[in-house]
């Protein structure tokens, strides 16, 4: 029966390779390589096909470990039973916690309804064991945390024979649970010289005038996909004299990174369209793009068009579910670009989002105008004071966001400590605060332009007491 099951796994998997397109033919660059490699680890030659295998993909920010696991998946996933990709798993944990991680990976691989109240009740593993042995495909990408792959697959064998684990990560300090690790390398020089042309002519020949222009790309580029896709972007029908300051531009920077290869694109954007980036990289990452649109439009940042220029300049993309997504190293420029705004000081910077600084700025109370958006984040700490008078300068506040899911109030007076006294904030217009802890909203706060109020999970039923006078 075991020569069987092999002998069919074998046939299926050259049917596979017969009938699957070039992934050169998708526009993936170098892709068929990896791929070779990768399905090399997941089914190594003479060894067992029936056993349980992880398989871990390490490397640097930018250099195309989600594109390459993603190819794998849509080639392989058809031979298992069940399959999960979990996609920016690190983010995932952090904007919606353990529960609705493990929620998504069990509501893929089960052929029931699970919400996070069974999780609970039950507990994970419990009910991972009632699936059975079933032969799953689970990708979990863009770890960063121990703790993170603990919750997911605490026992990665305990899945049915033939099971295939995959794992993302820059920290191959946490692959130790990996049967053996894919070190991808960077683009070959002729690689990088075709995925930049890919996006700075699209299906236009370049001209001579080009060629030599492209090499010094490629050079600065470092091989790095992500560098290559977005310089592309950036230069794609610009003219010759263009492309000659910009490249001039990045020689001359001391000590050259990655950040700034990719700020070189950031700099070509108008002041509306980088005010659309940094809100994307320090508040609206992962929210659906029409309900970013309408707060952006509120702020009169013209986001139709704006959105429109980052996703041609390969600075964003819309994910399948609609949400804006960003790639971890422009998320990180971004915050770093924000942070250069004033090094020591946090309270004059336009956008607060680190859990250090914000606290640093209202303990302190050192808070400027210059602030436009800012996360406060109650979770999981033993800060249980927001003082309304760190607020008084933030005439400008646009974006605010208070995190208290999971706080616990121990009395009407930790309460009220824990929400602001006399707040205007007459600049906002967006308003986030999960598990609010009272039945209304202070009587005196006042939001005369704000175009979103969420209040989930809370104990609200009326916004406040008594009646507020608006002018429309």
């Amino acid at each position: 029966m075991v020569l069987i099951e092999e002998i069919v796994e074998d046939v299926y998997r050259k049917l596979i390779d017969i009938s699957s397109t070039s992934s050169e033919d998708n526009g993936l660059v170098d892709m068929d390589s990896h791929m070779h490699e990768m399905l090399s680890l997941l089914y190594p030659p003479g060894g067992e096909t029936n056993n349980v295998r992880v398989v871990g993909i390490w490397g640097m920010g930018g250099l195309g470990k989600t594109t390459i696991v993603r190819a794998v998946y849509n080639k392989i996933a058809g031979r298992f039973e069940a399959s999960c990709f979990l996609e920016n798993v690190k983010e995932g944990f952090m904007k919606h916690g353990k529960l609705h991680m493990q929620e998504q990976l069990l509501l893929s691989i089960s052929d029931n309804k699970v919400g996070s109240s069974h999780i609970s009740s039950k507990g994970f593993q419990v009910m991972l064991k009632s699936l059975g042995q079933r032969k799953v495909l689970i990708v979990v990408d863009d770890v960063d945390n121990t703790k993170q792959i603990e919750a997911l697959l605490e026992e990665p064998h305990s899945f049915g024979g033939g099971s295939r684990i995959i794992l993302t990560t820059r920290d191959s300090e946490l692959l130790r649970i990996a049967d053996v690790i894919y070190n991808p390398k960077i683009l070959s020089d002729s690689g990088a010289l075709k995925l930049f042309r890919q996006h700075a002519f699209g299906k236009n020949q370049p001209t001579r005038d080009h060629d030599d222009l492209s090499n010094r790309v490629v050079k600065y580029a470092q091989g790095l996909p992500l560098a290559l896709k977005v310089l592309g972007a950036f230069l794609c029908e610009k003219t010759i004299r263009v492309w000659e300051d910009e490249l001039e531009k990045i020689r001359k920077t001391p000590r050259r990174g990655i950040h700034d290869v990719l700020r070189t694109s950031f700099d070509g954007l108008d002041v509306t369209e980088k005010d659309i980036f940094l809100d994307i990289a320090c508040f609206l990452k992962g929210m659906k793009k029409d309900q970013a649109i309408e707060i952006l439009d509120g702020c009169g940042f013209h986001p139709h068009t704006g959105i429109r220029v980052l996703i041609d300049r390969a600075l964003i993309t819309i994910s399948w579910k609609g949400e804006l997504e960003m790639h971890d190293s422009l998320e990180e420029m971004g915050w770093e670009i924000v942070r250069q705004q004033s090094l020591k000081d946090p309270g004059r910077r336009s956008r607060l989002w680190s859990y250090e600084d914000v606290r640093q700025v209202l303990t302190e109370n050192t808070a400027t105008k210059t602030i436009e958006s800012i996360i406060v984040d109650f979770s999981s700490s033993d800060w249980r004071r927001l003082n309304a008078e760190a607020f008084v300068r933030m005439t400008q506040l646009r974006l605010f966001k208070i995190i208290s899911q999971g706080f616990v109030f121990k009395d009407e007076y930790c309460k009220q400590e824990h929400l602001f006294g006399s707040l205007k904030l007459l600049n906002l217009r967006y308003l986030s605060w999960l598990g609010f802890p009272l039945k209304s909203l202070p009587s005196n706060f006042q939001f005369e332009n704000l175009v979103e109020l969420d209040m989930r999970n809370s104990l609200i039923d009326r916004l406040w007491e008594g009646t507020q006078m608006y002018t429309i």
